[in-house]
């Protein structure tokens, strides 16, 4: 998860050297939801510099640059938990269901490019698909079950369509029998 958080940081116009390793180091850190637990002792330790600076890398962070939210708990008799932070970047999540459309609403549309990398692609997903309806088959005609052998005819065609044109073989007539 951190690899996908890195990569927006890394375009982001206003972090740069000390405020860019500070959340670098966060995000090498961050779950699949993109939040952080760390204490300002440990990210000082982490950076090699004082407590008091790695403190205000995470204030600029948090209020100029807008990449982070930081959320404090404090704990019973005026103690506090470390501090935790969220990443407000956009970043591709890993979604747990494959028709989840959490994905699109996390990163603008990019067409995949016709070759060899959308064809692999596209076998990876439908091998990906396969396995799970191996793994946890649905109920017999369930919309579950409907839907994934829908999105298996449509990843097949696609594949099939991609084949042909990489081979050069020209797609047959609609009224067309012979292969």
């Amino acid at each position: 998860m951190a690899i996908e958080i890195r990569n927006a940081l890394r375009t982001h116009p206003e972090v740069k050297l000390s405020k860019l390793l500070a959340a670098l180091e966060l995000a090498r850190r961050a779950d699949a939801s993109g939040t952080v637990k760390m204490s300002y002792r440990y990210l000082a330790w982490r950076l090699k510099c004082h407590k008091r600076t790695a403190q205000r890398l995470i204030k600029f962070l948090v209020e100029e640059a807008c990449i982070l939210r930081k959320l404090v708990t404090r704990l019973a008799k005026g103690r506090y938990d470390w501090n935790t932070y969220t990443f407000l970047l956009k970043f591709r999540r890993n979604s747990a269901h494959p028709f989840n459309s959490d994905r699109r609403d996390k990163l603008p549309f990019t067409p995949l490019k016709p070759g060899n990398s959308a064809l692999l692609s596209l076998r990876d997903e439908i091998a990906q698909l396969e396995k799970g309806l191996r793994r946890f088959p649905p109920t017999p005609g369930s919309e579950r079950e409907q839907a994934c052998q829908a999105e298996l005819v449509r990843l097949k065609a696609l594949l099939e369509k991609g084949e042909r044109e990489s081979s050069g073989v020209p797609e047959p007539a609609p009224g067309d029998d012979t292969p």
